[in-house]
């Protein structure tokens, strides 16, 4: 079954959904012409005081205000709550255009999935601003949103691990007591066990 939007006969300017059907033999009726009344159904949901509109980088994006206030914590929820206040109906956002459409999707279906060209940082970038919590990813893409962090922290190591290499390969003055001048090369040896023969 196939829902259509038609205008109201008559002049009246009211739109509605009406259902398609298919038979066996591939005729397909309109229930728009039929005579029962119960077979249109109107999409109730459908009104154009809950709707706005959002502008993100130059993409526009029609949505329920009702969709929008559904997960209360966001800021698309606060925006929700304030057009309702102000009767503005449309909003600007300069943000990435392709990655709006998941934070939208999150709104509809409760659901928060990682966009796979985009990486850590950029996605929580825009978690943070649109006020999602990470811990609402979903488990399918925990892995990919994760690993960044998991990045983060090895290039942390390494960089510790340098500027420990670093202050041991100071040249110590001739002048320093015997805890400061061997301080650097046990310490280089405890570190990397391969730095010489006596730490081997």
């Amino acid at each position: 079954m196939l829902r259509k939007l038609v205008e109201g006969q008559g002049g009246n300017s009211q739109k509605k959904f009406v259902n398609i059907t298919m038979d066996e033999n591939s005729n397909v009726s309109d229930n728009e012409n039929s005579s029962k009344e119960d077979d249109i159904e109107e999409d109730e949901e459908h009104d154009d005081d809950d709707c706005i509109i959002i502008d993100v980088g130059g993409t526009k994006h029609k949505t329920r205000m009702k969709t929008l206030s559904k997960i209360h914590t966001t800021r698309l929820a606060r925006l929700a709550e304030r057009a309702r206040a102000s009767g503005k109906r449309e909003f600007y956002f300069d943000r990435h255009p392709d990655l709006f459409p998941y934070i939208l999707n999150f709104h509809r279906t409760g659901k928060l999935h990682v966009p796979l060209h985009v990486c850590g940082p950029l996605w929580k970038s825009e978690l943070d601003f649109w006020k999602i919590d990470d811990k609402d990813i979903q488990k399918c893409c925990w892995v990919h949103y994760i690993s960044y962090e998991e990045t983060l922290e090895m290039i942390e190591h390494f960089e510790k691990d340098d500027r420990h290499t670093r202050l041991a390969s100071q040249k110590v003055p001739d002048n320093a007591k015997f805890w400061q001048r061997y301080r650097p090369k046990l310490w280089r040896g405890l570190q990397d066990p391969y730095s010489s023969r006596a730490s081997m």
